[in-house]
């Protein structure tokens, strides 16, 4: 989180850019990159896809692919734990509309019945 909060930081001050590299945050928005957890290196970061991102339990610096239907930001799978800035667009999974209830047919109202010897 530290590190996603310098590189909005880094925004506010260079509007409409990703700084190519963490190191870039270091010293004016963070004291030094947070090292990661599995190799004891520099986190890692992709400006393209906006995703801080570790090398996981499999070792490998490869950046986290997501589903295009999958729309969290925190991928904590261990294999490649990452941290994604922006969600893609939004895209509602189509549904069938709910099937019409079937109505029955108005009858014409009834109208009470007339007393005998009265007339309208």
């Amino acid at each position: 989180m530290r590190v996603r909060l310098a590189l909005y930081r880094w925004r506010l001050v260079h509007p409409a850019s990703w700084p190519s590299k963490l190191e870039e945050l270091v010293p004016e928005f963070l004291p030094a990159v947070p090292l990661d957890p599995w190799n004891g290196k520099p986190l890692l970061w992709d400006a393209g896809t906006e995703i801080i991102y570790a090398v996981g339990q499999d070792w490998k610096p490869d950046l986290p692919t997501f589903s295009t239907t999958d729309r969290f930001r925190i991928y904590d799978d261990a294999k490649s734990p990452c941290l994604r800035l922006t969600l893609p667009p939004w895209t509602p999974t189509p549904t069938k509309p709910p099937a019409a209830a079937k109505k029955k047919p108005k009858s014409a109202p009834k109208s009470p019945p007339i007393a005998a010897g009265v007339t309208k």
